[in-house]
C-alpha cells in the first residue's frame, strides 16, 4: 500500500474509532436518535438529539493542526445553517501551540473580546493578519469545541473502559 493510501487508510480507522466512542457515550442519553456518517449535507459524523445535533470533523494528520487547517474547516462551516443549541466540534490528533493558545483565548473571552472591539484585541489580530474574516473568528469562538485526542490508542482506552464498566 502506498504512503498516501496508508494516511487515508489510518484517516478512517480513526474517524471510525472516534465515532463509536462518541457514539457510546450519546447512547446512554434518552434524547439521543442517531448517528449520521458520511452523509452529503453532514460532516464526517453527526449525532441527532431530541433538540439539537452535534456536528463533528475528525482530523488525524500527525502534523498539528493550525491557523490554516482550522480555517480551511470554518470557511466551510460557515454557509451551513447551524440551529442556536447546534454544536460543531473539531477531534483532532494534535494542534499546532500557538493555534491552541490562540483558540482557547478567544474561546474564553470572546464576550468581552467583543465589548472592546474585535480589532483591538491582540490575540484577533493575529487571526486577522492570517487572513481569518471576522465572521470566521466569531464562529470559531462561539460555535466550535475542539478536542485533542493525542495517540489514538487513548480513544482506544477509553471505550475499552465503557465496556469493562457496563458490563
Amino acid at each position: 500500500m502506498s504512503k498516501a493510501g496508508q494516511y487515508t487508510f489510518t484517516g478512517i480507522s480513526d474517524q471510525a474509532d472516534i465515532a463509536l466512542f462518541y457514539l457510546l457515550k450519546a447512547s446512554k442519553r434518552t434524547d439521543f436518535q442517531k448517528i449520521i456518517i458520511e452523509d452529503k449535507e453532514w460532516e464526517d459524523f453527526t449525532l441527532v438529539f431530541d433538540t439539537y445535533n452535534e456536528d463533528y470533523e475528525v482530523k488525524s494528520h500527525k502534523k498539528p493542526l493550525s491557523f490554516s487547517g482550522v480555517k480551511k474547516i470554518i470557511t466551510k462551516k460557515l454557509n451551513k445553517q447551524y440551529g442556536e443549541k447546534d454544536k460543531f466540534r473539531i477531534v483532532v490528533r494534535r494542534l499546532n501551540k500557538e493555534f491552541k493558545e490562540c483558540y482557547e483565548y478567544i474561546h474564553d473571552y470572546i464576550l468581552w473580546i467583543e465589548i472592546k472591539g474585535l480589532n483591538k484585541d491582540p490575540i484577533v489580530k493575529k487571526f486577522l493578519d492570517k487572513k481569518w474574516s471576522e465572521d470566521e473568528i466569531l464562529f470559531l469562538a462561539k460555535r466550535v469545541e475542539i478536542f485533542e485526542f493525542g495517540r489514538i490508542e487513548n480513544i482506544h482506552q477509553q471505550i475499552s473502559e465503557y465496556f469493562a464498566y457496563e458490563y
